[in-house]
């Protein structure tokens, strides 16, 4: 995955990727355990991620 950071693209190997939805840091995004970025505090991610589970889910067989 490449960023842009500072007008510098920065490439990285993500092997994982997390993204708060709920509690005090709505929005953080931290890559690969390590690499903690600020996130943008947005209403749609809670909603975004209840769609994503229960579409994970419906989709278990």
């Amino acid at each position: 995955m490449t960023f842009i950071v500072d007008r510098h693209n920065l490439t990285l190997d993500v092997q994982s990727l997390q993204i708060e939805v709920e509690g005090p840091n709505v929005g953080l995004v931290t890559v690969n355990q390590t690499i903690v970025l600020q996130g943008i505090k947005n209403p749609n991610l809670q909603p975004a991620f209840e769609a994503l589970t229960n579409m994970l889910h419906d989709t278990k067989l």
